[in-house]
């Protein structure tokens, strides 16, 4: 039978609990020494058990607060690491983007990845980055907005990316700017992005208005 604290009662009552033969004055079957010696050794116990019982909920209680302690400072520095290595999908999209590499950019999704912007909803991305790059698109910057670490295999941002590129028409430089949110879940250790859904950012006022004119 397992006490509030876990621990075997039995042993602390018997500590607590003396003799009824030692409590009877009248009884005949223990000699006055053997009634003292009795007394000294539940005596003994009892205060065995408080102390023992005392150190251990003191134990108890240092190693609740330093696992308290411990997970209020690691959850903030493991969702800094996640963040960081959130990071480096965009520095890595960039860089993919930059050497043209179609294979690349899709090797950033997982296998059940897509992409969803005006045109449609895509999985195949390694055939939507060769169209892109046919059609002119050169670099791009990618400006992250905010991030959020969900847990250690789920992170969900958004931002800005430019597109730079050449009309393959006329080869005049061209910069499209255009918004994004993105889904990234961990995929064999890595994480890696699950939806990216992007939208043409509108123009300013001023902009509009010029192009009407």
């Amino acid at each position: 039978m397992l006490d509030d604290q876990g621990w075997r009662a039995e042993p602390c009552k018997m500590a607590y609990t003396r003799s009824p033969a030692v409590l009877q004055p009248d009884n005949k079957r223990l000699s006055e020494q053997m009634q003292r010696s009795v007394l000294r050794w539940e005596d003994a116990a009892m205060q065995l058990c408080i102390t023992t019982r005392g150190e251990v909920v003191m134990k108890r209680r240092s190693l609740l607060l330093a696992l308290c302690s411990s997970a209020f400072i690691s959850a903030p520095a493991l969702a800094d690491e996640v963040k960081q290595e959130a990071d480096k999908i965009a520095v890595a999209y960039s860089d993919c983007v930059a050497k043209k590499d179609a294979a690349c950019v899709a090797a950033l999704y997982t296998k059940d990845g897509v992409q969803i912007n005006p045109g449609g909803v895509f999985s195949d991305l390694k055939t939507v980055y060769e169209n892109n790059f046919k059609n002119g698109t050169d670099h791009i910057e990618i400006r992250v907005g905010n991030m959020s670490v969900i847990n250690n295999d789920l992170v969900v941002a958004n931002g800005e990316t430019d597109i730079f590129g050449k009309d393959p028409k006329s080869g005049d430089a061209t910069k499209v700017t255009v918004f994004w949110g993105s889904i990234n879940i961990r995929e064999g250790g890595a994480l890696k992005i699950r939806q990216l859904t992007v939208g043409m950012k509108p123009p300013l006022a001023k902009e509009a208005s010029a192009e009407k004119k």
